[in-house]
């Protein structure tokens, strides 16, 4: 709690705006910083939420989710962050409307992939074959990548490939997964790397799943 508490004392650049600045501008910009890590750490939180929501409410249910968490702290801690009424209420404005247009995009990029699914999974039954290098019975994404860089005549068809690159973990189902390690400098570790792959069945069934997976995310 002491450190929250803190923060607005720590804020980056405060000690810079303080050495040469009038103290009025420096109490105006120093708001306006504030302001503005709020409303990025709010919008942060708030897509987070959203991310990890699905329906009709999953919107409005993060929205509500970064007014009610972002009310409590600027009333507890508001006046140590260097945060007015107004400065607060501006800065989570800013982060509600992150989260409405990155919620309205989101919605309009799945529109789209449900709208193409038909075009993109009759496509590549109908070049299976010839996607399908090692003859796996499975189209992989470097099989996509090589069809991608081997080009095309037509224009559709490097879009139908684009998209089914984009989207093979929608498209298909895991086949194999890798662990990556992190470098030291960047704290160690790893993480579980997944790999899809197509199957004919997958593109059967693509257009039908897709549609329902629409449903699930933002309702009917």
């Amino acid at each position: 709690m002491h450190q929250l508490a803190n923060i607005g004392q720590a804020l980056p650049g405060r000690e810079i705006l303080s050495a040469s600045m009038p103290a009025g501008v420096q109490e105006f910009l120093n708001g306006v910083l504030a302001v503005a890590i709020l409303g990025a750490v709010a919008a942060a939180f708030g897509i987070l939420m959203r991310m990890l929501m699905r329906g009709s409410n999953a919107t409005f249910n993060s929205c509500l989710a970064v007014a009610a968490a972002g009310g409590l702290v600027c009333g507890l801690y508001g006046k140590e962050l260097g945060l007015s009424f107004f400065g607060a209420a501006a800065g989570l404005t800013l982060a509600l409307s992150a989260v409405c247009r990155y919620s309205a995009r989101y919605q309009e990029v799945f529109e789209v992939r449900v709208e193409m699914a038909p075009a993109v999974a009759n496509y590549l039954l109908g070049h299976f074959d010839e996607l399908d290098s090692d003859g796996d019975g499975l189209v992989k994404k470097v099989d996509l990548m090589v069809a991608l860089n081997r080009g095309s005549f037509y224009e559709e068809d490097m879009l139908l490939l684009t998209l089914a690159l984009r989207d093979i973990e929608f498209i298909g189902h895991v086949v194999d997964a890798s662990h990556v390690s992190m470098p030291a400098m960047y704290g160690g570790g790893g993480a579980v790397v997944a790999h899809y792959g197509i199957s004919r069945q997958d593109l059967v069934t693509y257009p039908e799943r897709i549609e329902k997976r629409f449903i699930e995310e933002f309702g009917e």
